[in-house]
């Protein structure tokens, strides 16, 4: 279903306009973010066609993600590796982080790697944007840590799965 911007999809407060027009059926958390600070109340009014609005509010009371939660991680890293200089414009967000958690779920609980996997998404969502930083050379998929940045965590982690 599509719901443009406008009177039907309105969030005064996405100056960058992150949120999305085109939703799929289902649960898709995570799908965007928008950064404000403790002093701010953000509000997303959505009407689409044929069906009740939702407003939805955030402010410094509301809940807080977990930050060892496994999408917050994989959301974090993806914005990071999606904002680096030499990334692919058309490369999605939902699937950055759907392919990460998915990868997270394979390092944790059948490599048995997931406190090494852990450490590479950390170090990589400490990279600034600068296209040095950046392996930028698959089209349509986001940029990895170019080398020597994060070479220690993805040591460790090929050590883990029994590559070095």
């Amino acid at each position: 279903m599509t719901i443009p911007y406008g009177k039907q999809n309105l969030f005064a407060k996405d100056s960058a306009q992150a949120r999305p027009s085109a939703f799929e059926p289902g649960d898709n958390a995570f799908d965007f973010a928008v950064p404000f600070s403790s002093k701010t109340q953000l509000s997303w009014k959505l009407t689409p066609p044929c069906g009740a609005s939702t407003t939805v509010l955030a402010s410094a009371t509301s809940p807080v993600c977990d930050p060892a939660s496994p999408t917050f991680v994989c959301a974090k890293t993806c914005d990071v590796q999606l904002a680096a200089e030499c990334a692919d414009q058309n490369a999605s967000r939902p699937q950055c982080i759907a392919d990460c958690v998915s990868s997270t779920t394979y390092f944790a609980d059948y490599a048995g790697c997931g406190t090494e996997w852990n450490a590479y998404l950390g170090c990589t969502a400490g990279l600034p944007p600068a296209a040095a930083n950046w392996d930028c050379s698959f089209p349509g998929f986001p940029p990895q840590p170019l080398s020597p940045n994060c070479d220690p965590e993805l040591t460790a982690l090929y050590t883990c799965l029994g590559y070095y």
